[in-house]
């Protein structure tokens, strides 16, 4: 059985741990602190407002949760290059 963490492109050795075009949530997802595949929790509100002064009002959070930012990053590449489904 091959080792995948020694997969040698072009004769060079790769280690995806330490691969310098990964962001920082993606090193976080292959140190297991975050999920990149899990629904990201949120809550939407309704606010009060009125020239100065506004305030949430009672009784009106519900979660409402993100889709996983897979699927976001996924979805602005999408709108940045142009989908090219047909």
């Amino acid at each position: 059985m091959p080792n995948y963490n020694d997969v040698k492109p072009n004769g060079k050795r790769y280690d995806y741990r330490t691969d310098p075009l990964l962001n920082e949530l993606q090193k976080a997802h292959i140190r297991g602190e975050i999920n990149l595949y899990s629904n990201v929790e949120a809550y939407e509100e309704r606010w009060f407002h009125k020239g100065d002064t506004f305030y949430p009002i009672e009784g009106t959070r519900k979660r409402n949760d993100l889709p996983p930012l897979y699927i976001q990053w996924k979805d602005a590449f999408r709108r940045q290059h142009g989908s090219r489904q047909k």
